[in-house]
């Protein structure tokens, strides 16, 4: 049996008021050739389909018409869709129950009882064949928000109100190890989802990633990452997504984000695109495998002087996207200067347009004071924390202890505001 591993699939997104949906187009086109050529049973899609509660109608068509085409054009027979901190749980379950008939399971969000429980067992799925056998069970758990898991309590600490958010995640992944007991003596796929930042990420050559993620904030900053031994033993394999660069946890092979399908920022512009397949025979997982997927746009950064920036688009070769016939590059450009530069976003902006690229912004960078710097921060790519910081700072506020305590504090109520937001 093989199943296939993906997430953050983003569909929707728009990318300094460009859509995505022609990248879209051709990463789900690709994907659907890996299915049908890889024979894959499994789809597991690890949250955030959509990059907004409220995406729009083409991404909506993109997903539904994907599915279809899952069904008629390839031999996969179960297709597992959790929703992550992006999606909407109302948007991913409307058509829920009739999907299920179709084999396509969806948890946008946890389920509760009349006494506003939360139902485990709904995200416990039993995957059958068409006898009727168990071929595959899959803890299908979707992104876990604050109100999922506790109740806040009045005057706990930021630290202290992250450690029982950990441990209740901790607890659900239990509970569903404890339920999964019964289905080893099956000799079957015994696998797990989540939408979650954990500890341990590294890239390729064992550089620690955790500072570099914008979005590791997704519980209470850094205080909210999820160790690998969270999950239980029992679950052979760990689909997560949220992290949109490929890479496992803690170098653990069998717990892994996919990472997106394509890069959704320029801070991703080197990443290297990926899906993975893994192959069981029974129980066993006998092989995890990374498929590249293609490039269908180049992201480019180009960085310097006007003189340099100029040179660097003049000699810029767009060989990934001609070999791959895919779409003109976009490009960011920082520039830096210390004098004012009468027209240089539209001389370079025309210079680019020569080789078959589309400037998207221009970021000048100058020596600059604290207030000035809070003033020209990209804020298409800053973090929020960070401009909180950066304007505590040009407050006059230097004192560390200072700086971490409201730190906390913002984070706190951007997390409560947040989940004022979802329960809309």
């Amino acid at each position: 049996m093989k199943i296939l591993h993906t997430s953050d699939w983003h569909l929707g997104q728009y990318f300094i008021h460009r859509h995505r949906k022609e990248e879209h187009a051709h990463i789900l086109e690709a994907l659907l050739e890996i299915i049908r050529a890889e024979n894959i049973t499994i789809l597991l899609v690890s949250g955030d389909i959509f990059d907004t509660g409220n995406p729009p109608n083409y991404a909506l068509e993109q997903y539904y018409n994907f599915l279809r085409r899952v069904l008629r054009q390839t031999h996969c027979r179960h297709i597992i869709v959790t929703g992550g901190n992006h999606d909407s749980p109302s948007v991913l379950n409307a058509p829920k129950e009739l999907l299920q008939f179709l084999d396509i399971r969806v948890i946008g969000g946890v389920e509760r009882n009349e006494q506003n429980e939360v139902i485990i067992e709904a995200e416990f799925l039993d995957l059958q064949d068409e006898n009727g056998n168990s071929e595959a069970v899959i803890f299908a758990v979707p992104y876990l928000r604050d109100r999922d898991l506790k109740l806040s309590v009045a005057g706990e600490t930021l630290a202290e109100r992250a450690e029982i958010l950990k441990n209740a995640i901790r607890n659900h992944y239990a509970k569903g190890g404890e339920l999964a007991q019964k289905y080893v003596s099956k000799n079957i796929p015994i696998l797990t989802m989540g939408h979650l930042f954990a500890a341990g990420l590294r890239n390729e050559t064992g550089e620690n990633l955790e500072s570099q993620e914008a979005e590791n904030d997704i519980h209470l900053g850094n205080l909210g990452k999820i160790e690998a031994d969270t999950f239980p033993e029992i679950f052979s394999y760990v689909a997560l997504g949220h992290i949109h660069k490929a890479q496992k946890v803690n170098g653990q092979d069998n717990i892994r984000y996919s990472g997106s399908p394509i890069s959704l920022s320029f801070s991703e512009r080197l990443d290297q695109k990926s899906v993975v397949i893994l192959n069981y025979q029974g129980a066993d997982l006998t092989e995890i495998r990374q498929i590249q997927l293609p490039l269908v746009r180049h992201l480019v950064r180009f960085s310097g002087t006007f003189e340099k920036v100029s040179q660097a688009i003049v000699h810029f070769k767009n060989t990934d996207n001609q070999s791959n016939n895919t779409l003109r590059t976009w490009a960011e450009v920082r520039l830096k200067t210390e004098n004012i530069l009468p027209n240089a976003d539209q001389k370079l902006r025309e210079l680019a347009e020569k080789r078959n690229i589309e400037i998207l912004k221009v970021v000048i960078e100058r020596p600059v004071s604290q207030t000035q710097r809070l003033e020209e921060m990209d804020l298409e790519e800053a973090n929020i924390q960070d401009v909180f910081l950066e304007k505590c700072k040009a407050d006059g506020i230097t004192s560390p202890t200072q700086l971490q305590q409201l730190n906390e504090t913002f984070i706190e109520l951007q997390s409560r505001l947040v989940e004022d937001e979802n329960h809309l």
